[in-house]
């Protein structure tokens, strides 16, 4: 008599499920629950398992890339990369497991929750292993709470991801001197849409030393028509041919750069 649906509680239910963190509170109990959880929460587990398989990687490449770009190309090291993701992963868990003791105390009056308990919490939510200790109450879930819960757990998902990613290019660290940024650029099919964003500065800086050049001279290009007119012309570095002068000879063309030729 005391059960009333829920469909908050029934949304976050499915988000457990396809995050794999099943803290192991609620379960179906008829066949029909359990062929839903065989069928779409096994395609959903596939798809977020992708999802995160690249989100490390990316936000470490996009991360590299900016620090390369802004001359600060000594954090992206791989030791200094993992001791920088990590720590930004424990204080993000440190805020969820605020959040925790708050949402405690304002959903759960009579329920108190230590500091060790909620990191507790964030570190068996953020690691998906879920043990079923502590889990939010789904009778104390409402709506707002599915905007703020995922969005905390999965950033720090995605923390986790980029630490992990900065490990594991520790330990295969190799000296021909590639990161993240050279690697992810040669997924075109990933890539393709803005090949660009990861290259490395050296063209950049290339391109830039290119175009500063304006103001230099090539020797003047000599080029004959079929009237036997010659055209001289000077150009910048970076700009196209300029004709500048032309005349009916050889003789013409000399007396008008001297400003005493006939004008054609």
């Amino acid at each position: 008599e005391d059960c009333f649906p829920n469909m908050w509680a029934g949304s976050w239910f499915w988000f457990t499920i396809m995050t794999t963190i099943g803290y192991g509170n609620t379960a179906p109990a008829t066949d029909g629950g359990r062929i839903m959880i065989f069928t779409l929460g096994f395609v959903s587990i596939l798809f977020f398992g992708f999802v995160l398989g690249k989100a490390g990687s990316i936000v470490v490449a996009i991360v590299e890339d900016f620090l390369l770009r802004t001359h600060l190309s000594f954090l992206t090291r791989n030791w200094i990369q993992m001791i920088i993701w990590g720590a930004l992963y424990y204080l993000w868990s440190l805020l969820i497991a605020s959040y925790y003791v708050y949402w405690n105390e304002l959903r759960l009056p009579g329920e108190t929750v230590t500091w060790n308990d909620a990191y507790w919490f964030a570190y068996i939510t953020t690691t998906t292993v879920g043990l079923g200790d502590y889990y939010l109450d789904h009778a104390a879930i409402i709506g707002i709470d599915l905007l703020i819960w995922p969005l905390l757990i999965l950033y720090g998902f995605v923390l986790l991801a980029a630490f992990l990613t900065a490990l594991g290019a520790l330990v295969q660290a190799t000296d021909d001197g590639s990161d993240f940024a050279d690697k992810l650029a040669a997924e075109e099919s990933l890539f393709s849409c803005f090949p660009r964003w990861f290259q490395r500065d050296a063209e950049f800086d290339a391109h830039v030393s290119a175009r500063s050049s304006i103001g230099s001279v090539r020797k003047p290009r000599v080029v004959q028509n079929d009237e036997n007119a010659v055209v001289g012309d000077v150009t910048n570095a970076a700009d196209d041919a300029i004709p500048v002068l032309k005349g009916e000879d050889n003789d013409s063309a000399s007396s008008a750069s001297g400003g005493q030729g006939q004008q054609n």
